[in-house]
């Protein structure tokens, strides 16, 4: 945990058509470093390591069962992995879980997962990504 959130092994790089996610991926300066060549070989290879999921998946607030079925959390956590994380949403009852997620880029992008309770709107299950330094927050109830 650092800064409040639990930070994944699991690195998403964004391009026009969709996001790559790698498990583990190699760090460079704190950040992972993925190139779109290598993973394409990658999923070619059936690679269970890497999935690509093209945008169109939903974003911001949503149901637990939405966040379940979500394809880019499913990218993120697996099918079980998504479950589970619906169940620890529906522990924040009074406000819906929250997935944060470019929509589409113009440019490559580089992100870091993570999985936060964001207090300052509300008390819901955030699922998200994030590049650098981030403060506040909490995972699970730890400050």
């Amino acid at each position: 945990m650092k800064d409040g959130r639990l930070w994944a092994f699991t690195g998403s790089l964004y391009f026009p058509k969709g996001a790559y996610v790698q498990n583990n991926p190699e760090t460079r300066d704190g950040m992972p470093f993925m190139e779109e060549s290598d993973l394409i070989k990658r999923l070619e290879a059936n690679d269970t390591s890497v999935r690509f999921v093209p945008f169109g998946y939903e974003t911001r607030e949503m149901t637990s069962l939405k966040l379940a079925k979500n394809p880019y959390v499913i990218a993120l956590a697996g099918e079980e992995g998504a479950e589970k994380l619906a169940e620890v949403a529906d522990k924040h009852k009074k406000h819906m879980p929250c997935l944060s997620s470019f929509d589409s880029v113009d440019k490559p992008l580089t992100r870091v997962s993570v999985l936060s309770s964001v207090w300052n709107f509300g008390r819901r299950l955030f699922v998200g990504d994030y590049r650098g330094n981030v403060s506040g927050g909490y995972a699970f109830g730890v400050q």
